[in-house]
């Protein structure tokens, strides 16, 4: 049988592709990590991980392990539950949450915590990355999941995603005139990035729409409004890229990022930080065309 802490350490490794992060969720050294994982492997007679210059990736021994090492450790969890040998987390976790983050796989996640902490009360914060951070720091919230395309000071960036410029795939632009443009309103993340790449080049611009939400934006393009700064992988079907063909200024990196709050940060709070993290790590929340920062 093998040992709970070993496959813990494993699953975090696997989930970070390196040594340094797990360490650091396991509150341990990263020798202390590699030697759980060579203790683990002698138990199994198999390597599980390989190992590059940039990260470690699973070996087809790891990715069956893998499988049975999260039923293993869910099943610990929920015999524990059951037989209330476990410290239950109780409180209210006050999470903020801008709109690129309202997909599915968070929808699934809540359902998830619900069902495992049934002493957590989730309550939700919606509204632009900036307001979020400022209710963060004023300890209004606990929990911040919200997209930045400026380096994400104390946050934690969990995936990142392009920005393009999206028009409408039956429109054309004169590019002799201003480019008409559909915004949120100030401030936003991508507003604010746009018009920086714009004013980078001189490039004439008009406001033609100001959306308060992304589905609404997304609508006013498919209309024929103009363009509007989109996530690579939300472009959905009537959309395309204009950039290249308009010539327009590239658009910087999005970063899907998590921030807490060190000083409110209870049992509760870290268990539901702990969910998010793992949810992204595994690729869960990712968008197909999305990346994972590398470890460096």
């Amino acid at each position: 049988m093998f040992d709970n802490e070993l496959l813990r350490a494993f699953v975090f490794v696997a989930e970070e592709r390196g040594f340094t992060s797990a360490a650091d969720r396991l509150h341990l050294t990263q020798s202390a990590v590699s030697a759980q994982i060579k203790r683990l492997e002698a138990q199994t007679g198999c390597p599980l991980f390989t190992r590059s210059t940039r990260a470690v990736s699973l070996t087809p021994q790891g990715e069956i392990l893998l499988e049975y090492a999260h039923s293993i450790l869910g099943l610990h969890e929920e015999v524990r539950s059951r037989l209330g040998s476990a410290t239950r987390p109780a409180g209210v976790v006050r999470i903020g949450v801008s709109e690129g983050f309202l997909r599915g796989w968070l929808a699934d996640l809540f359902r998830q915590l619900k069902l495992r902490y049934p002493g957590i009360e989730l309550s939700l914060q919606i509204g632009l990355t900036p307001m979020l951070l400022e209710m963060l720091e004023e300890a209004h919230i606990d929990l911040v999941l919200a997209i930045t395309c400026a380096p994400a000071d104390r946050g934690e960036v969990l995936w990142t995603d392009r920005l393009v410029w999206a028009i409408a795939e039956s429109e054309r632009v004169d590019r002799s005139r201003p480019v008409p443009m559909c915004f949120f309103p100030e401030p936003c993340p991508y507003r604010a990035a746009a018009v920086a790449a714009l004013k980078s080049v001189r490039a004439k611009w008009r406001l033609s729409c100001v959306s308060p939400s992304a589905a609404a934006a997304r609508a006013a393009v498919l209309l024929g409004f103009g363009i509007t700064p989109l996530l690579h992988s939300e472009l959905s079907p009537g959309l395309r890229d204009v950039g290249d063909e308009l010539g327009l200024p590239s658009l910087p990196t999005a970063e899907f990022c998590a921030w807490n709050q060190a000083q409110t940060r209870s049992v509760a709070v870290q268990q539901v930080f702990e969910a998010v993290r793992s949810s992204a790590r595994r690729g869960l929340a990712r968008p197909p065309s999305s990346e994972r920062p590398l470890e460096q």
